[in-house]
């Protein structure tokens, strides 16, 4: 349960209620037993109120329709106090009071807005994949009742790379809040992880009328947690999503002394310079980005340098062309996303 700097009584919208001290202010006993309890939970009003011995209470309502009250205040120039408490003293202004209700009220709305925008996306993006999972699977029935097996067994392999995207979508969204809490750690072959994310994705470039090509490869296996694929599928995901039609985004992995570069380019809208270290932070899209209109599947690049900084110690690099290319009458700039991986085994 959430604590704010003041004691409050939270109702929630099905009608339970807790009492919680304050972080900086405690309340004194004699203002909090059971009886006190009960009678600020009787407390519908809104604003501004005066309950036993002359304390003041203040109460407002969040946009979930959760109920807080602060109870026991000594307001300035107006609380006329009748009885008082040893070391219980602190006093407010009106204002501060309303400051603070303020702030935790649009703290609350914009995380409300936050997990529903997150919880949008998800679902955006489930139904997607869901639809090409079944497109495929009705394809693959009418080929093979046709007796055409080569069709068939494309259509299969395309629902087999159709669930992996919903597999490493399902994991993300598992991993998104708690990745450093995984503690089991394996050998990773790093060129199968990347291999495997890009065919995951090709039956989707080719339904969005875009490429997705691999080069390169690596023989390195890496020690660390079971979620590299996970970097690569926001990386290639953010590539397609910006990609114009009939262009192609270029995933490279490459062997260099003790690193192996795993780079993935494709042309996108411009990065503003002072962008190139936000957009590493959750929920922050470049300007420019925005205006395209697209939305993605909520894995942001923020996870991405997550688990390449924090859970295998590697680099992530953004380069992005300084000379645009116009296609379909819009400026593009070719832009690379480069994860460096140090060798550790």
């Amino acid at each position: 349960m959430i604590m704010f700097c003041l004691p409050s009584i939270y109702k929630d919208i099905s009608g339970e209620v807790e009492f919680m001290d304050g972080l900086l202010l405690s309340l004194p006993v004699e203002l909090r037993d059971s009886s006190r309890i009960n009678s600020y939970r009787n407390i519908k009003n809104l604003g501004w109120g005066i309950s036993e011995f002359g304390y003041s209470y203040f109460s407002f309502v969040l946009d979930s329709g959760d109920h807080i009250i602060f109870p026991g205040l000594i307001i300035e120039n107006h609380s006329k106090i009748t009885k008082r408490f040893h070391g219980y003293k602190t006093s407010f202004t009106k204002e501060k009071i309303e400051d603070i209700a303020k702030g935790i009220s649009d703290f609350c709305k914009k995380n409300v807005s936050q997990n529903k925008s997150d919880q949008y996306l998800l679902v955006h993006d489930l139904r997607a994949i869901s639809s090409s999972i079944y497109n495929a699977a009705l394809e693959a029935d009418r080929f093979m009742n046709q007796g055409n097996l080569l069709d068939s067994s494309v259509r299969v392999k395309n629902i087999i790379a159709s669930q992996g995207l919903l597999r490493m979508r399902i994991n993300a969204l598992d991993f998104s809040g708690n990745i450093l809490s995984i503690e089991s750690e394996e050998n990773i072959r790093i060129f199968k992880k990347v291999d495997k994310t890009v065919r995951c994705f090709m039956p989707m470039a080719f339904n969005m009328k875009k490429n997705i090509k691999l080069e390169g490869t690596s023989y390195r296996v890496i020690r660390g947690k079971d979620v590299l694929e996970l970097a690569f599928y926001a990386l290639i995901e953010n590539g397609l999503k910006y990609c114009p039609e009939n262009h192609t985004v270029t995933v490279d992995v490459k062997d260099e002394n003790t690193n192996t570069i795993i780079s993935v380019s494709s042309f996108g809208p411009k990065i503003l310079l002072d962008e190139r270290e936000s957009i590493f932070e959750k929920g922050v899209r470049g300007e420019i980005a925005k205006e395209t209109g697209n939305t993605g599947s909520g894995i942001g690049l923020d996870m991405t340098k997550k688990i390449v900084e924090e859970i295998f110690n590697g680099k992530i690099v953004l380069y992005q062309d300084e000379t645009s290319t116009i296609i379909q009458e819009n400026e593009f700039f070719q832009t690379t996303f480069e994860v460096i991986l140090h060798q550790n085994i």
